[in-house]
């Protein structure tokens, strides 16, 4: 039986997203057609400052940061606090309704805005060898049928999207499935600190990804580290 479960981040570590994302996010916020040619300047600041975000409903704060010209970093956290508002629900209904209407009407288009990580690719032949799930604000309906397009094979049973997340942390839930199963102990790899900080490290071990969309302050570990740390077996 499978003592330990390694709970993988989606977007980030085993997806670069960030040009999917940004076009969804400029559709939802400005109306701009996902079509539309990227405006590189703004495409790069938002990628720049891709590691505030944990849910999809924030890349509205990020474009109205962005769009202020103001301090993003400060603008983006202040606007934060105050939470999800009528204008941020409305927002993350179109972005996550017209990503539905790309998946089926024009997949080639959509699943060629989002690669593989190298990461992913590196670890793809040992998925099988231990208990991975993955863990992500992503819908689980995408996370499929991008794996499927990479012939990439994850249980769906451990495939945990933001159906499942809704409001809960990521270690609330990993707290949450430990209680309810017979597995004592759990791996996350993150590319973000604020997710990696509400997991319990007695039961919990954590593993920050320094590729991805994570804080330049913060010091990640490389591929190479952490397929080591995951590849040991139940020597942990």
């Amino acid at each position: 039986m499978n003592k330990i479960i390694i709970f993988l981040d989606f977007d980030g570590v085993l997806c670069n997203s960030v040009k999917e994302a940004y076009l969804l996010a400029r559709y939802a916020y400005y109306n701009t057609d996902v079509y539309h040619p990227i405006n590189k300047t703004e495409f790069n600041t938002f990628k720049k400052y891709r590691y505030l975000i944990t849910n999809s409903w924030q890349y509205y704060l990020l474009l109205s940061s962005i769009k202020n010209n103001t301090d993003i970093e400060d603008s983006f956290k202040k606007l934060n606090l105050i939470g999800q508002t009528q204008d941020t629900k409305s927002f993350n209904d179109i972005f996550l309704s017209k990503r539905k209407e790309l998946m089926e009407k024009d997949f080639d288009f959509w699943n060629n805005l989002e690669t593989p990580t190298s990461f992913l690719l590196k670890i793809k032949n040992h998925l099988n060898e231990r208990m991975y799930a993955i863990l992500s604000t992503k819908n689980k309906t995408s996370i499929i049928a991008k794996l499927r397009s990479w012939n990439i094979k994850i249980n769906d049973n451990l495939i945990f999207g933001k159906e499942i997340l809704n409001n809960t942390t990521k270690g609330e839930f990993i707290n949450t499935y430990l209680s309810n199963n017979a597995i004592t102990k759990a791996i996350l790899v993150d590319d973000s600190y604020e997710n990696l900080k509400t997991c319990n490290p007695l039961n919990t071990r954590v593993l920050l990804a320094s590729w991805g969309y994570v804080s330049k302050e913060r010091l990640g570990l490389t591929e190479e580290e952490i397929l080591t740390i995951l590849l040991e077996g139940d020597k942990q």
